[in-house]
C-alpha cells in the first residue's frame, strides 16, 4: 500500500478511536478532547490527499479515494464549525454524542478510501481548467459533507425523541417535532454550498464536454442530494402549520447523505 493510503488508515484508526470514546465519555468537559481527535483526523486526511497531488501532480478529486478523503474532511470541518460555535448551554452541538457519531462515519469513508487508494491512478487535469475543477471539489466537500454531521445529529435526537429519555443532553422536547431537529444547524451550513456545486458544476460541464449537465452518476446523485436536503430543510423549519414527526426529517437526512456519499463515489465519472 502506498504512503497516502497508510497516512488515511493511521486517520481512521484515530477518528474512530476517538469517535469511540466520545461515545463512552459523554460529560462535556470531555469535548476538547475530542476535538483534538478531530483536528487530528482533519490534519491527516490533508496530508494523504497533499502526498497524492505531489506524487501524481494531479488535483485531487479525480479518484473515488479522494472524493471520500475530501467528503470526510468537508463532514470534519462542518461538525468543527458547528461545535464551536454553539453558544447555547442545552444545545446537542456541546455535547460530545453528535461529534463522535460523525467521527465515526467519516473515518469510515477515510478507511474505504485507504481501501480504494492503492488500485486507483489519479488522472491530470488540464491546466486551463484545474482552477475550476479545483474549486467544485472544493465546493463538493463541505456541501455534500455536511449532511454527515447532520445525520449523526438528526438520528441521535430522534432516537432520544422515540425513546422519550434524556440521554447526553439530547432530551425530548415538549412538543417532538421535525422542527426541533438539530441537525438543521450543519444542514444549514452546507447546503448553500452544495447549491454552489451544481453551479459551478454546470461551468465545468460546459468547459469539458460543452454542455450543462452529464447524464452521469456524478451529476445525478448530487442533484438527488440538493433535492432530498431542500425537502429536509422544509420539513425541519420552524414555520410549518403541521408539525411533522423526528423520524421523517432523520429519514430525508439519511437519504440526503447516502446522496451525498454517491455523488463522491461518481465524482470522477464528471471527467
Amino acid at each position: 500500500m502506498e504512503i497516502d493510503g497508510l497516512i488515511w488508515l493511521a486517520t481512521a484508526a484515530l477518528l474512530l478511536v476517538g469517535g469511540a470514546l466520545g461515545l463512552v465519555v459523554i460529560r462535556r468537559k470531555r469535548l476538547g478532547l475530542l476535538l483534538v481527535f478531530l483536528a487530528a483526523g482533519l490534519v491527516g486526511i490533508l496530508a494523504g490527499l497533499g502526498w497524492r497531488t505531489w506524487q501524481a501532480d494531479a488535483w485531487p478529486g479525480t479518484t473515488a479515494a479522494e472524493t471520500l478523503g475530501m467528503l470526510a474532511g468537508g463532514a470534519l470541518a462542518v461538525t468543527a464549525w458547528v461545535t464551536l460555535r454553539s453558544t447555547a448551554p442545552a444545545s446537542p452541538q456541546e455535547h460530545p454524542i453528535p461529534v463522535a457519531a460523525a467521527m465515526i462515519e467519516a473515518g469510515l469513508l477515510v478507511g474505504a478510501g485507504a481501501m480504494l487508494s492503492w488500485r486507483e491512478s489519479p488522472v491530470t487535469v488540464p491546466l486551463a481548467r484545474s482552477g475550476l475543477f479545483g474549486l467544485c471539489g472544493i465546493l463538493m466537500s463541505v456541501g455534500l459533507g455536511g449532511w454527515l454531521p447532520a445525520l449523526a445529529a438528526s438520528t441521535l435526537w430522534s432516537l432520544g425523541s422515540v425513546l422519550a429519555r434524556p440521554h447526553a443532553g439530547l432530551s425530548r422536547p415538549q412538543i417532538a417535532s421535525s422542527a426541533s431537529d438539530p441537525g438543521r444547524v450543519a444542514a444549514l451550513f452546507s447546503f448553500p454550498w452544495l447549491t454552489a456545486v451544481g453551479l459551478v458544476g454546470m461551468m465545468w460541464n460546459l468547459a469539458a464536454h460543452t454542455t450543462v449537465v452529464q447524464i452521469v452518476p456524478g451529476d445525478l446523485w448530487c442533484i438527488i442530494a440538493w433535492l432530498t436536503g431542500g425537502i429536509y430543510l422544509h420539513a425541519t423549519s420552524g414555520w410549518r402549520p403541521l408539525p411533522l414527526p423526528p423520524w421523517l426529517a432523520t429519514v430525508l437526512a439519511a437519504v440526503t447523505a447516502a446522496a451525498a456519499v454517491l455523488a463522491a463515489l461518481s465524482a470522477p465519472t464528471v471527467l
